[in-house]
């Protein structure tokens, strides 16, 4: 009878073993997708592409975040694919959907939605790996922030039309209504603002505004899209709250190595040796990486 036991009790912890596994690997399954925050709290709805992208933390496995407005009593869940697919994290609880601080999420199971009690800007951060999150709000609350990551998107950048291998602008910490990248641009084709690289093209598009290249807009008639005279390396800098951007070639005649936070505004000029000057100015200026020659 003890012999008995003991087996049962072998059996048993081996049953517990396995499914720890199982489990385990499940999680680290889900680690290596992407959440996007979708629902009625975020500006694009039920819209799967236009779900909000979570970006992940440097050096820390399976965490993401995302600092963005998110509605009061409106529903959120954290989805993995835009056709609605693979893993979705959503609330633990069926009766309580309010959520402030530190919580736990369940991976996949009931279709439960997590609420904010207020509408502000929020840093919403997952640990898919430890299935817990974050929701705290943000120091930046001047006006909302939608967009947590935007997308370079075009025949002139490295990825082309792929959304998939679209060019990622980041979000600058210290004013999150700013976006940046260094990419390399040609001079043949164009390229628009995606919000969604999981997404597909109907999702919504920021284009070239069309009295004001250096002007970003939501206006989509037209298709209007950037393009630049001549290849090279460019930082290009957004900005949503000014619904600015600009394009700065690094390579242009003495101007490589200019900061990206002396090229935030479309109405910058600079000079042969890199220095910022006025429009007016006499002689050779770069203006959003082309060369213009003043002679007032």
């Amino acid at each position: 009878m003890k012999k008995m036991n003991t087996t049962r009790n072998l059996l048993a912890a081996i049953a517990i073993a396995v499914a720890m596994f199982a489990a385990n690997l499940e999680t680290k399954a889900a680690v290596t997708d992407t959440p996007m925050i979708v629902g009625p709290a975020t500006w694009g709805g039920w819209a799967a592409s236009n779900s909000c992208v979570m970006v992940p933390v440097d050096g820390q496995e399976g965490v993401y975040t995302f600092t963005g407005y998110l509605k009061a009593n409106e529903e959120f869940k954290f989805i993995t694919h835009t056709d609605w697919s693979g893993d979705q994290y959503m609330n633990p609880s069926s009766t309580d959907a309010y959520i402030s601080g530190d919580g736990q999420l369940a991976l996949n199971g009931d279709d439960n939605k997590f609420k904010v009690n207020e509408s502000a800007n929020y840093t919403v951060t997952v640990d898919l790996a430890n299935l817990t999150l974050n929701v705290a709000k943000s120091a930046f609350q001047d006006s909302p922030i939608y967009y947590n990551v935007l997308y370079l998107v075009g025949g002139n950048t490295p990825g082309g039309w792929s959304l998939g291998d679209a060019t990622q602008l980041t979000q600058d910490a210290a004013n999150p209504y700013k976006f940046t990248a260094e990419v390399a641009l040609t001079a043949d084709g164009s390229f628009k603002i995606a919000v969604n690289k999981f997404g597909d093209f109907t999702q919504k598009f920021f284009y070239r505004d069309a009295a004001d290249d250096g002007k970003v807009s939501e206006a989509s008639a037209g298709d209007l899209q950037w393009s630049v005279a001549s290849a090279g390396n460019y930082v290009v800098t957004v900005d949503l709250k000014a619904m600015t951007i600009s394009i700065v070639d690094k390579e242009a005649a003495g101007i490589k190595g200019i900061a990206a936070s002396k090229s935030t505004s479309a109405d910058a000029y600079y000079s042969l040796s890199g220095a910022r000057v006025s429009k007016t100015t006499k002689g050779i200026v770069f203006h959003n990486g082309k060369k213009i020659v003043n002679s007032f």
